[in-house]
This record gives C-alpha cells, sequence and structure tokens, in this order.
C-alpha cells in the first residue's frame, strides 16, 4: 500500500481584523471579493453588500443560534459568494456567553458560587469556549469550499499573564481573553488597525511633565506582527509586511491587503529548501523559537527572520566548499 499525502492546498485565510471605531473594520470587509456578510450589529447597513436574511429582511442576528444558523446554511447552500463577513465578532461572542449564562447558570452573571463569572468565569467562558470552537468548525467547511472567512472586531486592552515579566496590558479584540486566545490560535491571520499618532510631552509653569496631548498624524495603519504591545499575526503561507500604510480611501482599503498577500508567496518554499542546513539540536531549538513544531504554522515575521540565518548560513557553507 503506497503512502497517501496531501500537498499544498492554497486554501483562502481566516482574518480576524480588529480595531477602534471608524477605523474602516467594516469598510475593509465590504471590499473582499464578493462578500456576504453575518451581522451581529449595526455597521453594514447602507453598503451595497450581500447581508444574511435571518426573516423578513431582518439582517440583525439576535441570538448565538441565529449566528451558528447563518453560516451552517451558508457552508452548506449552492452560492457563488467567495467570502464570509462576521460583523461584528466580539457582539458574536457576547451572544455565545449569554446562552451559556442562560442555559447553564440560571441567567446569573456575578452569582460568585454559582454565576457564569464565578472563580474568574473559568467554568462559564469554559463553556463558551465549546460553542466558539463549534462556530470555528462551520466556518472552516466555508473556508474549505473556496471562501475567505473575515471576523470584524473592535479592540480592547488585554491582560497577558508573563510568569517572568510578570503580567501587561497588550491590544486585542474586544473579546474576553480566553475566547480571544481560541479566536487568535484558530486565524491564519490578525491584523491591527489603528490610528497612528504621538503623544507631546506637556509642561505646567514650573516645568514639571503633566499629561500629554495626543496628536493624530492622519494616517491609518495596520500591523500584522505581533509585540508585547499588540496581538497580530501572519502564518506561513500567508505572508505579509509587518506593517502596512492604508490608503486615504477606506473603501481601497482591501485590494492593497490583497495585493500585499500576494506579492511575497515564496518564504516558506526557501526556508524549507534550506532546513536541512540545521543539525538536530538546531532543528529543535528553531522550532522552539518559532514556537510550533510544523514551518506551515509559524508566523511569516519569524520565518523571514529564519530564512535570513539560514541564506546566511548557506553563503557561509558556499565559502568554505
Amino acid at each position: 500500500m503506497s503512502l497517501k499525502v496531501v500537498m499544498q492546498r492554497n486554501l483562502p485565510p481566516r482574518l480576524v481584523w480588529y480595531g477602534r471605531e471608524g477605523i474602516g473594520k467594516t469598510t475593509f470587509g465590504a471590499g473582499a471579493e464578493n462578500p456576504i456578510f453575518v451581522c451581529t450589529e449595526e455597521g453594514a447597513d447602507n453598503l451595497p453588500v450581500a447581508k444574511y436574511d435571518f426573516g423578513d429582511g431582518r439582517i440583525l442576528a439576535e441570538s448565538w443560534e441565529e449566528i451558528l444558523g447563518a453560516v451552517q446554511d451558508i457552508a452548506a447552500q449552492d452560492h457563488d459568494y467567495k467570502t464570509i463577513v462576521i460583523d461584528t465578532w466580539c457582539a458574536a461572542t457576547l451572544m455565545a456567553a449569554q446562552k451559556v449564562c442562560v442555559e447553564s447558570f440560571d441567567g446569573k452573571w456575578a452569582d460568585k458560587n454559582y454565576g457564569f463569572l464565578a472563580w474568574g468565569g473559568k467554568q462559564g467562558y469554559g463553556a463558551t469556549t465549546e460553542l466558539v470552537r463549534g462556530l470555528q468548525r462551520h466556518l472552516d467547511k466555508c473556508r474549505a469550499r473556496g471562501m475567505m472567512v473575515i471576523l470584524l472586531s473592535h479592540e480592547s486592552l488585554g491582560v497577558v499573564k508573563d510568569a517572568v515579566r510578570g503580567e501587561y496590558h497588550q491590544f486585542i479584540g474586544d473579546v474576553d481573553t480566553t475566547l480571544w486566545n481560541v479566536t487568535n490560535e484558530w486565524a491564519d491571520i490578525v491584523g491591527h488597525a489603528y490610528h497612528d499618532f504621538a503623544v507631546i510631552e506637556n509642561r505646567d509653569a514650573k516645568e514639571k511633565p503633566k499629561k500629554g496631548r495626543a496628536y493624530n498624524k492622519n494616517r491609518r495603519m495596520v500591523r500584522f506582527a505581533g509585540s508585547p504591545a499588540e496581538a497580530a499575526k501572519c502564518r506561513a503561507g500567508y505572508e505579509l509586511p509587518d506593517e502596512m500604510l492604508l490608503p486615504d480611501q477606506p473603501e481601497l482599503t482591501y485590494s492593497m491587503f490583497a495585493d500585499a498577500l500576494k506579492s511575497d508567496q515564496e518564504t516558506l518554499s526557501k526556508v524549507k529548501a534550506l532546513w536541512g542546513l540545521l543539525g538536530i539540536d538546531e532543528v529543535k531549538a528553531t522550532l522552539e523559537w518559532l514556537g510550533t513544531t510544523r514551518l506551515e504554522n509559524a508566523e511569516s515575521s519569524k520565518l523571514r527572520d529564519i530564512l535570513s540565518r539560514l541564506e546566511e548560513k548557506a553563503k557561509e557553507t558556499e565559502d568554505v566548499t
């Protein structure tokens, strides 16, 4: 019996795009290829894009069951849509939490001994995580039929618990940290859209520092490389710049993103071609640094760093020979 293998499938990415109100999130989703929106809050009302009809022309989901049913329907029915957009993901996960609270905790949120948020919300959000994972499986079915998946979210500050450096804040989607971790792990691309601004230092009459004043540079940016300050990422196979300046016209944002996504698809193949230059210990150390056991799941920014090192190693080997 011959060995069965699967090579590269070129599936469209699962993208999370988050940022402040008015940054152009919905406009970004509307610019995607032939999108259909599953709306959980107002925003796409006046945009000329298809919205899922929850009955009698109603385009806003009112429950987690409706969101799940819409995604299942889009995954199963015959249609020509190329992108599914959930606008917004933060409102969708809140509906999931509300369902768990009603069905498992008698609608009690804050009861310290029994409610959804008891024991730090571990039980409540743990159960909600299972609902979210279930929806992700149906979104993956949409992806398997060739649809790109876009989750739009507002931004918030999450708490990162670092065993070495202690706790600190980081920009994430406006989703509970437990649910955000599930979302971030599942997504292929996480982009943080923001307004670029500077804080001007102010001083009082005695030249003592006081609260600074923000100065807007009138630039919209998006980051795809994570940092302690913000959650962002880009898996191998979906190479994007660490940071992009977005166009002045929000309606052109998606086309710029799509062009950048197509521009560099060779990093992973180049790393694989040079991978044999590493010894066993080097391979283990490199994979540990990448935070994955499969190169396909590595963040593209880190993969580009590895490629640079491998190319240097290859040159050193050539010089020796």
